[in-house]
């Protein structure tokens, strides 16, 4: 399970991830009552690398990481229960952060592209013998 709380501070929203019925569920902290709750996609949201959910800045939508077309993107996902848009086009990077400006005019995102690499290691004593 994953939360937020909205900029104003008079939202939260944690996600359930019970399959096959995922969502988010949306809290009036005043109130303790549910305001909503939204089905999410969580068939691509991927691994535990991935970024939690968010509230934009105008705390109109939900905000999270998925994999989309082979890469991460985030889904800008609206509490009315309209239909998500990605905010940008996917990239073959891993998103574990993101967050906007105080303004709330620039998004900043953490990615980070893994990478792996294969080494042989031989005895040079033994000339001819692999491991």
């Amino acid at each position: 399970m994953d939360y937020a709380i909205s900029v104003d501070g008079r939202l939260a929203g944690w996600t359930i991830l019970d399959p096959p019925k995922a969502r988010l569920r949306i809290f009036d902290l005043a109130s303790g009552r549910t305001v909503s709750q939204i089905p999410l996609d969580t068939t691509d949201m991927g691994s535990d690398d991935a970024s939690g959910v968010r509230f934009s800045p105008d705390n109109r939508a939900a905000v999270y990481s998925v994999l989309r077309n082979g890469g991460r993107t985030l889904l800008y996902q609206p509490l009315d229960g309209s239909a998500p848009h990605m905010l940008f086009d996917p990239a073959p990077e891993v998103i574990p952060d993101f967050g906007w400006s105080r303004s709330g005019k620039q998004l900043a995102v953490v990615r980070q592209k893994p990478s792996s690499d294969v080494v042989l290691i031989k005895d040079q004593q033994e000339k001819g013998s692999d491991f």
